[in-house]
């Protein structure tokens, strides 16, 4: 994982380049310029069918404001080259890259103007070979929904998110889901996810991810499998979460996860589903549930499953609407230590 000296470091390099490409792209002759997305994706898709590296830059976009599914499907393309794109009228870029499956590089993406584009949902779906994502020069001032965004980039070891954000984002989940190799992940804690109501799936099955920082928001959201599969985690700080109605499989697998500060302050009094919510959280030894409300709790079989380290767990001793879920599903304490299971559990509900 980068330190915060070679994080400068880079985006210093990259300002530099940014100037010899802005040079080079002006000197560049115009040769098509199209009226929308369809014309566009119709001259990309002509490229691509000669060659698996395309260079785009004699191709004028400022009339696009559409750039979805541009580059759709495109499965043999490893290379593309935007230098010079004039994006400023664009308002969505959802789904932009839609299955690039081959693409390893995108030359000229951190010049894009996205200060109006209001979508990037699903923008990078399915981009498996692709290593680095460099948006530190994009804007999210307008952004509403980045949902899916980067859903199944499992070869991106880096993510360069914008740093700038307004509050506008209502829709985020599972947008770094399956990112199974990224390691670093910048400018986080520069986005407001304060209207978003679910974070469901955002960061399931980030493996090699050992940290993710939030901003200073506060929001209510779906956390269901938020965090699930986060093998590397050994702390995750909830004092961004206000107020929840799904916990399910929120850190279910967390396996290296040892704290987790404030999640005594989430409000979960409309919550349902509680489903394995840290079902083998291994290294977990203390867990301060005491201002948890379960009396509206539908589901929680497997809740505690696997947290054999948990010495101290607080805040259920008297839970009645817990009492009676485990009548039937006598599952939540299995494989715990002994210590952090209440009373009501200690033996089988048939003795």
């Amino acid at each position: 994982m980068k330190d915060i000296t070679e994080y400068i470091e880079e985006k210093l390099t990259i300002k530099k380049d940014l100037s010899s490409k802005l040079s080079t792209a002006k000197d560049t002759k115009i040769t098509e310029a199209p009226n929308d997305r369809h014309d566009l994706a119709n001259i990309v898709k002509e490229r691509a069918s000669s060659s698996n590296e395309i260079d785009l830059r004699d191709i004028d976009v400022s009339k696009v404001t559409s750039f979805d599914y541009v580059f759709n499907a495109l499965q043999n393309i490893t290379k593309i080259d935007l230098t010079g794109w004039d994006t400023s009228n664009a308002t969505s870029m959802a789904s932009m890259f839609y299955c690039c499956s081959s693409l390893e590089e995108i030359v000229g993406l951190e010049m894009l103007d996205t200060s109006r584009v209001e979508k990037f949902n699903q923008m990078f779906f399915c981009c498996y070979k692709i290593k680095e994502i460099d948006l530190s020069n994009l804007s999210f001032k307008s952004a509403r929904d980045t949902s899916d965004m980067f859903l199944h980039c499992n070869s991106a070891t880096s993510i360069y998110l914008p740093s700038d954000s307004s509050s506008n984002i209502e829709h985020c989940h599972s947008m770094f889901e399956d990112c199974a190799s990224l390691e670093d992940l910048y400018e986080l804690d520069s986005i407001d996810f304060s209207h978003v109501d679910n974070m469901g799936n955002m960061f399931y099955n980030c493996k090699s991810l050992e940290k993710v920082s939030f901003g200073d928001f506060k929001c209510k959201a779906k956390c269901r499998g938020m965090f699930c599969n986060c093998n590397k985690m050994k702390e995750i700080d909830f004092s961004f979460l206000s107020e929840s109605i799904d916990v399910s499989y929120m850190l279910n697998n967390c396996n290296s996860l040892e704290r987790v500060p404030n999640i005594e302050n989430v409000k979960t009094h409309n919550v349902e589903q509680f489903t394995s919510a840290f079902n083998n959280c291994e290294k977990l030894k203390s867990l301060d549930l005491s201002s948890w409300d379960f009396s509206k709790a539908t589901h929680a079989s497997s809740i505690f499953r696997g947290c054999k380290s948990l010495e101290d767990l607080r805040g259920i001793e008297s839970c009645k609407r817990l009492i009676d879920l485990y009548n039937h599903s006598s599952n939540m304490f299995d494989g715990c230590n002994q210590k952090s299971v209440p009373k009501w559990a200690w033996f089988d509900k048939q003795k």
